[in-house]
Order: C-alpha cells, then sequence, then structure tokens
C-alpha cells in the first residue's frame, strides 16, 4: 500500500512541492510518505525526521488548551480510516521547537482504482489572519463603545436642554416676558404655522430656536432662511412652493 501512494503523489510531486500550503501524504496505516517544503517551514520538521513515521505525535498531539489529542480523534487519520473529506479550521500544529500555531487545513481520502489507498493534508498557518481578526474586532469594539458613548452624551444633553430650555438664551422674569415663555410652551406642542414678531434685536431668533427645541421636530435641524435676501416672489416660492412653468428657472412643480 505505501508505494501506491507514493507513485499516485510522485506524478504531482514538483506541483506540491511548490505550493505555499504545506502538504502532507499519508498511507493507510497513518506512517507519512510526503512531505513538501512549505510542511518543513512552518513546522521545522524536516522530511526525513518524519517519513515513514506516524507524525501525529510530532505536531499534532496537543490541543491549542494543552489537552492531549489522541490519535483516535484525529480528523486527519479519520480520513485515512473511512475516507471522508474533512475541513478543519480551529486547530493548531505544532513546531519542532515547542511552540504552536493556528492552522486551517483539509485532510482528502486518495483512491485508486476504488480502492482507499491512504490521504493528503493541506494546511496553512493562519496566524497573521487570526491576528488581523482579532484587531479588526478590538477596533470595532472601541468603535461601538464609542458610539454609544456619543450617543449616551448627546441623550443626556437633549435631556438637559429640555429641562433648562430657557436657559438657552431667554432669561427675564417680568409678567410679560413669563407670559411669553407660557406662550412659547402651549405653541410648541401644536402643529401651526408661528409668526413671531419684534423690533431687531429683541430676540425673535431665541425664541424661534425654542420652539423649535420644545415642538416634536426638536431632533431634526432648524433651518434659517434670511428673508431679506430674496425678492418677495422669490421668498414666496422657496416657502410655499410654485408650479410649473411659474417664472423662468421653475422647471418643475414645487411644494
Amino acid at each position: 500500500m505505501p508505494v501506491n501512494i507514493k507513485e499516485f503523489l510522485a506524478d504531482s510531486q514538483l506541483l506540491l512541492n511548490a505550493v505555499g500550503e504545506g502538504v502532507y501524504g499519508f498511507d493507510r496505516d497513518g506512517n507519512a510518505v510526503f512531505v513538501n517544503p512549505a510542511s518543513e517551514q512552518m513546522t521545522g520538521w524536516k522530511s526525513e525526521e518524519l517519513l515513514g513515521k506516524n507524525i501525529h505525535k510530532y505536531h499534532h498531539h496537543t490541543h491549542a488548551n494543552g489537552e492531549v489529542y489522541p490519535s483516535e480523534e484525529c480528523s486527519i487519520y479519520n480520513t485515512m480510516r473511512d475516507g471522508v473529506e474533512r475541513k478543519i479550521t480551529d486547530e493548531v500544529f505544532w513546531r519542532k521547537d515547542g511552540t504552536s500555531f493556528p492552522v486551517e487545513y483539509t485532510s482528502t481520502p486518495v483512491f485508486k482504482d476504488g480502492e482507499l489507498i491512504g490521504a493528503v493534508a493541506v494546511f496553512r498557518d493562519v496566524s497573521q489572519q487570526r491576528l488581523a481578526d482579532s484587531n479588526l474586532r478590538a477596533a470595532l469594539k472601541k468603535v461601538q463603545d464609542l458610539t454609544e458613548k456619543l450617543q449616551a452624551e448627546n441623550s443626556y444633553l437633549q435631556e438637559e436642554i429640555n429641562e433648562n430650555w430657557h436657559g438657552s438664551g431667554l432669561e427675564g422674569n417680568s409678567p410679560k416676558f413669563l407670559a411669553m415663555l407660557q406662550q412659547i410652551k402651549l405653541v410648541a406642542q401644536t402643529d401651526s404655522t408661528v409668526l413671531i414678531l419684534g423690533e431687531n434685536g429683541t430676540g425673535k431668533e431665541l425664541v424661534a430656536r425654542n420652539l423649535h427645541q420644545l415642538s416634536q421636530r426638536h431632533n431634526t435641524p432648524l433651518v434659517k432662511v434670511n428673508c431679506a435676501a430674496f425678492s418677495s416672489n422669490l421668498l414666496e416660492s422657496e416657502l410655499f412652493g410654485h408650479e410649473k412653468g411659474a417664472f423662468t428657472g421653475a422647471s418643475e412643480k414645487r411644494r
């Protein structure tokens, strides 16, 4: 049997030696019959140290948590027994120096003339991928924490503004002033258009801001329009809409 699997792999040896993934070939007894250079580089075990031997005890003997990994439970060796392909993404291989590294590997059965003659294990070191994934998760966690913090601060500030809205520029204690504040509170709860009258510098914009803050639209922007910058016709169009063709440049209906 070992001769058959060796002959089978010999036809592809040049290709297997050139690939960047580690490749092991096993006979039905679980002994290594092929070890490519990438495997040697990743594990530190030379092919002459592994060929003809059960290499589970060299590179796959222990789980990442330190528990013993019996060969009877090894996915690679089970493939050699039952001929079923397996893909593993959460195990480690062990180097000759005693250190381990995370791997992803595929254990594929090899058949010749319908007979199972061994298996081929193809593996790759995913240390850098795991590190990148870990860094990405950490970065996303920081973004999530920052987002939650900003949302909490925003909610707090909104509550402070709602509770102390009169402190945003409107200050006074005269009867008329207090009556105006009461009117602002009442009007802000409605969906009506509000006209604010007053001389320049008397605080009309402050009243508008407080109306907006107390209204149902407080979570949306307050859009300010400088009416003096528009002609009467254009201002009417901007505020109340227009029909298509009502004036030069009115290319569509607007409400």
